[in-house]
């Protein structure tokens, strides 16, 4: 199949054969017949791993193993008839979770109450087998539940990363009003302080949300070129159906701002260090919830820099063009995860990029000496499309690591906007700022800034 082309090769385990309804009826009549069987299939399974891992093709192991003895051991959980009943006579202690529903064969031991043959109680939903060695529909239907995961568990892991940018953008926005105060106002040494809070809608579906508080100071260096440094930290959320993801960050900025005549150039660069603390990956296997837990570590950076040019010669009112570009990247630590039973996976690392060019327009209104207004509206186009696969491997399982796709998504183009207005409060300076992006299902973020010379 590798060599004919097959990307992605789904490859199960034998179930313990010991453990099904026609070996368990078998030995009831000769013990000892149910450990043999349990022991070929072993011995089947080991070499299938041994000739596997040998080869070169993509093989995602799918344990159906561990998925039957999960459903076995937990089968009162899952509304199966289980353990051995007294009223049942000669099969007192017959475990009823290897009793079928239908024994036409005479394979296997029929329910003497949801067997097929019980005109008023026959119900294979409470019942593992159908027959000596199929499943009924509701371990089908189980199993079919674990598969799904196995491909779908990828995709879920694979949102992290966009975790990862949202926090270096979430850093990079801290720094605009302070640039915005070096842009517009005189020159001078300024200590500030912003907060915000963010939230946006995944592409994939579910919300990220961030906090933030930054610290730090942009001095005057010469007429015209201010620098300026910052320390971020950070608290990062983002949930879904299927995960529930919690990072903090430190994060570490450089700005620029310099002015000459009606020219304006500004740029910043930011290095966060994350620490995903909480990865939780839900999902279903019948009608259990399950968690796999896991945290890791992570870095991300940005580089962000514009050109404007002020066509008024007002001082009172500011009109610039603008031509921008922004460079986000992120890097999540390989991890492994625990707590999912028969789903759980050591995960590779990640990365993910994004390069924005922006073209839009500047505008600041000094209402008063003390009060201004600005708005600021940017097109801007995503230049990286992402098709990322990660590398999995199976913890349960002694199988090589596998890939398998686990995000996607073209660049496009989008609307950023930003509104806000200053007032000053004695030599202090407080700012509101509102931004809205229309980048993948929107995203919308509110910055409070305080700043004063220093």
């Amino acid at each position: 199949l590798s060599n004919a082309g097959g990307r992605y090769i789904m490859l199960s385990n034998l179930p313990d054969l010991g453990k099904t309804a026609a070996a368990q009826a078998q030995n009831f009549q000769t013990p000892g017949y149910a450990a043999q069987v349990s022991a070929g299939a072993a011995g089947f399974n080991q070499a299938l791993r041994t000739y596997a891992n040998l080869s070169n093709a993509n093989i995602i192991p799918v344990d159906l193993a561990g998925l039957i003895n999960f459903v076995s051991n937990n089968a009162e959980a899952y509304g199966f008839a289980n353990g051995t009943n007294a009223t049942f006579g000669p099969l007192a202690n017959f475990d009823q979770r290897y009793m079928c529903f239908d024994a036409v064969n005479s394979d296997c031991i029929e329910h003497p109450v949801y067997g097929k043959s019980q005109t008023n109680t026959a119900d294979p939903s409470k019942l593992m087998f159908n027959d000596g060695v199929h499943p009924t529909a509701r371990v089908g239907a189980i199993a079919g539940d674990y598969m799904i995961d196995v491909i779908m568990a990828p995709q879920v892991v694979g949102q992290v990363p966009s975790l990862g940018l949202g926090i270096a953008r979430t850093q990079q926005q801290s720094l605009t009003q302070v640039m915005r105060e070096n842009r517009w106002l005189a020159d001078g040494d300024r200590l500030f302080i912003s907060a915000s809070g963010a939230t946006g809608d995944e592409p994939t579906g579910g919300d990220q949300e961030s906090k933030h508080l930054t610290l730090g100071l942009s001095r005057a260096v010469s007429p015209g070129l201010s620098l300026g440094a910052a320390i971020s930290m950070a608290d990062h959320e983002l949930n879904t159906d299927r995960s529930e993801f919690a990072a903090t960050s430190v994060g570490f900025s450089g700005l620029v701002n310099y002015r000459e005549n009606r020219w304006l150039a500004e740029a910043s660069v930011g290095l966060s260090v994350v620490d995903y603390s909480d990865i939780d990956r839900k999902f279903n296997l019948g009608n259990q919830n399950l968690t796999a837990s896991g945290g890791t570590d992570g870095h991300g950076w940005h580089l962000d820099g514009q050109l404007a040019y002020n066509l008024l010669s007002s001082q009172t009112v500011s009109l610039a063009p603008a031509l921008g570009a922004r460079w986000l990247n992120t890097k999540v630590d390989s991890y492994k995860e625990s707590g999912g039973e028969v789903s759980n996976y050591q995960w590779g690392e990640q990365s993910r990029a994004s390069r924005q060019f922006r073209l839009g327009v500047l505008a600041n209104v000094a209402v008063s000496e003390s009060f201004s207004l600005y708005a600021e509206a940017f097109g801007v186009s995503e230049e990286v499309d992402a098709d990322e696969t990660i590398e999995v491997r199976n913890t349960n399982l002694a199988y090589a690591s596998y890939r398998l796709p686990s995000y996607q998504n073209d660049g496009e183009s989008f609307a950023d906007v930003s509104l806000g207005a200053a007032v000053s409060v004695g030599q202090a300076r407080v700012a509101l700022n509102l931004n809205y992006t229309d980048e993948g299902e929107g995203r919308e973020s509110a910055m409070l800034n305080y700043s004063r010379p220093f």
